[in-house]
């Protein structure tokens, strides 16, 4: 977990290109039904022990996927609160955690590198520390009883970060 991933991410891609990778700007693999192996970021954090993976397996070619914070998932929260029948008080304790998200509106909230090798997709999933607080509030709200899915987008791919979770 990290603190901030946009220079990470900015990291990430000046060492990619320095050293000659090819980045794809793609979406994210863990819909992907192939079977995928995840890195363990919980004890190997650093990005560059992953990409030094896909060095030593001859591999150039490494897809790059980042999610950027915005207001359309802050309001996807406040409308589910918005559906809740619940006390005034808990209702205030929840808007006040949701504002706070705010502050986080236009930053990187995750980042998933992953190449294919073998036919095995290999991937590396790196996400802020806020946004664990994010995936919480998510939780209590669908526990609640709210339904933050889009109805629209049967698979929630639609922009909206709402009901992405890494596996990680």
């Amino acid at each position: 977990m990290f603190e901030n991933l946009d220079r990470l991410k900015k990291e990430i891609e000046t060492y990619l290109s320095d050293n000659s990778f090819i980045i794809f700007r793609g979406q994210t693999r863990t819909l992907d039904e192939a079977q995928i192996v995840y890195w363990d970021t919980e004890h190997y954090p650093n990005y560059l022990d992953f990409i030094r993976t896909a060095e030593a397996a001859g591999i150039r070619f490494v897809v790059m996927q980042t999610e950027i914070f915005d207001e359309e998932t802050i309001a996807e929260l406040e409308s589910g609160l918005e559906g809740l029948d619940m006390p005034r008080d808990e209702r205030r304790k929840f808007a006040k955690r949701i504002e706070k998200f705010g502050a986080y509106t236009g930053m990187v909230s995750s980042i998933e590198l992953s190449y294919v090798f073998d036919h095995q997709i290999y991937l590396y999933s790196a996400q802020a520390l806020w946004y664990h607080d994010y995936e919480d509030l998510y939780e209590e709200l669908m526990l609640s009883g709210t339904d933050l899915d889009d109805g629209d987008d049967p698979d929630n791919s639609g922009g909206s970060m709402g009901g992405y979770f890494s596996k990680n």
